[in-house]
């Protein structure tokens, strides 16, 4: 799969060029303006992007994770901390358009509202899960109780996702299953947005996956030399 995923990286990186000036056009022309909030609502766009893939790339934390625990390869341990950066970018990116999007429409920059905190958790989750990969150094021992917490924390995906259902939420439950709850225009532009941020988000973790294999060429190639 990590081969697979440097060897698709042309083709990724054509994808991300040709989809986020797609992306912007749609999401700044094409779109109309939403009737009560008006252009600030566009953020939505971008807001719905990053969140999806901070789930996805915490998901591929949980995957790799499990696929480490089962081989004992150190690449899949690489391939999972390298998607918790992105998850924990991508997440960072959800809270802070998040936050600029609410400023106007809430007159509030944050408000403890079930999504947003448990959004936040998951942001402090994989935070705490790059700071234990930080500190693992060559310790298989940390590695597997970074992997072990990596797989838990996906755990709170559902609860971010279902918390405007579970608890008391203002926050808007904009796609409802059956019920897209917006205009064809401003669904297919959101569509558009997700499919773009996908495809970067993929090419930046294969770029990171091809940092990655280099380092490991490095430590082999040391580990020849070093002891002559």
């Amino acid at each position: 799969m990590i081969r697979a995923m440097i060897g698709a990286q042309k083709a990724l990186s054509i994808g991300t060029v040709l989809l986020i000036p797609a992306s912007l056009y749609m999401v700044f022309v094409y779109a109309p303006n939403e009737a009560t909030m008006g252009v600030v609502q566009r953020i939505f766009y971008y807001h719905v992007a990053t969140a999806w893939n901070g789930y996805l790339f915490i998901g591929l934390v949980a995957l790799m994770s499990l696929i480490y625990l089962i081989r004992r390869e150190d690449t899949w341990n690489r391939a999972a901390r390298s998607a918790a950066e992105l998850g924990v970018l991508f997440i960072t990116l959800t809270l802070i358009a998040g936050s600029l999007w609410a400023r106007p429409v809430w007159n509030v920059w944050w408000t403890w509202d079930p999504r947003l905190v448990t959004t936040l958790i998951l942001w402090f989750f994989y935070v705490a899960y790059l700071l234990i990969q930080a500190g693992a150094g060559e310790s298989q021992r940390q590695k597997r109780f970074a992997a072990v917490f990596g797989i838990v924390g996906v755990i709170d995906i559902p609860l971010v996702h279902y918390s405007v259902v579970l608890w008391r939420s203002i926050h808007p439950n904009v796609v409802r299953p059956g019920n897209p709850g917006m205009p064809p225009e401003m669904l297919i532009t959101m569509i558009v947005s997700v499919i773009a941020f996908t495809v970067l988000g993929l090419y930046l973790w294969s770029r990171r996956l091809e940092v990655e294999s280099l380092s490991q060429r490095v430590e082999a190639l040391k580990a020849k030399v070093l002891p002559l």
